[in-house]
């Protein structure tokens, strides 16, 4: 995950943001939590998380591909499709060089292409642009 240092100064104010996207539902619990950045001295810090809650009625559990998918495609939330979120979702933790295999074979299923996302298509398809 990323964590991002916020100045005291703005604290208030970020906690409020996140509360406000993160609270809608009380799915997710406020939780602080120990990281470890990936510094030369692999600082550890104490850093505000969300949660799932587990008991919430909101919590799908452990879904196939298959659920996940079709939940997917009809979820639409205030943000937008559900199929948007995971697309980008995907693509900003391939940003930072991680890979999350069953996210991305999700994202394959909502776009119904067997190719990665970020490979260039076929030259012959690409002349047809």
């Amino acid at each position: 995950g990323i964590a991002f240092r916020v100045a005291e100064k703005n604290r208030a104010e970020v906690v409020a943001y996140l509360r406000a996207r993160e609270q809608v539902t009380s799915v997710y619990r406020e939780v602080m939590r120990s990281v470890w950045l990936e510094n030369d001295a692999r600082q550890r810090v104490s850093a505000l998380a969300y949660v799932v809650d587990r008991g919430h009625v909101q919590y799908a559990g452990r879904l196939s591909l298959t659920e996940q998918h079709r939940h997917v495609i009809q979820g639409h939330g205030q943000s937008g499709a559900n199929r948007d979120y995971v697309t980008a979702t995907v693509k900003a933790i391939e940003a930072e060089g991680f890979r999350d295999t069953q996210l991305h074979q999700l994202a394959l299923m909502l776009h119904g292409d067997a190719h990665s996302l970020h490979a260039p298509a076929p030259a012959e398809d690409r002349e047809n642009r």
